[in-house]
């Protein structure tokens, strides 16, 4: 029926339709016809949601990273997904961690290095451990998460109070160099003389 409304140009009915086909229900090359239909009648409409669903029904069979970073799918899928706002992100994560796809597994990483880089640094850890139980038996998902966990340690081990200068101290320009590496170290002399009575300082130390 869909694909009648279809070559009758009916987009609207041609969606409708198939929106309440379940698809699961198909397989193969059916399947994969299935969604190519509709992800090209969503994109017309500018159903966005339907688009993303299709782009990830299309891309649920991919086995590796490599194969799938490698596909055209997968570039218009993350432009796509990024596109939505956060509740229909979070509902289409859900909703597809249940097949437990790689891509499935792979979105939600991309949604935690989003998190991450916008210093959402709690609400990335909560969903790289959501990540991390409901992927248990992906390996590539695994070692994603593992080597995330590693970043967010080596982050909380850094002093957020420390910052480095580089100086020429040899060569034409070391005159200017030690200069002001004599200037940074009055400077810091000072600071911990006046502050050393004050309760909880720490002095600031210099390394070079």
């Amino acid at each position: 029926l869909a694909s009648s409304y279809y070559r009758l140009g009916d987009s609207d009915n041609t969606l409708s339709t198939m929106l309440l086909c379940k698809s699961d229900n198909l397989e193969g090359l059916e399947f994969k016809n299935f969604h190519k239909l509709r992800l090209n009648v969503a994109k017309d409409l500018g159903r966005r949601k339907v688009v993303v669903g299709s782009l990830v029904a299309l891309l649920r069979d991919v086995e590796n990273l490599v194969e799938l970073k490698s596909m055209d799918y997968f570039s218009e899928l993350v432009a796509q997904y990024f596109a939505l706002d956060v509740s229909e992100r979070t509902r289409i994560l859900k909703e597809e961690s249940s097949n437990q796809s790689l891509i499935a597994g792979y979105v939600t990483y991309l949604e935690v290095e989003q998190l991450y880089s916008q210093s959402k640094r709690e609400d990335a850890f909560e969903l790289v451990e959501w990540l991390e139980d409901e992927f248990k038996d992906s390996n590539e998902i695994q070692t994603l998460v593992i080597a995330f966990k590693s970043r967010l340690e080596n982050f909380s081990a850094i002093n957020p109070f420390s910052i480095g200068v580089v100086l020429p101290l040899t060569g034409r320009k070391s005159g200017f160099g030690k200069r002001a590496l004599s200037g940074i170290d009055h400077a810091i002399r000072e600071y911990n003389f006046k502050n050393k009575e004050v309760e909880g300082f720490s002095p600031i130390q210099l390394y070079i």
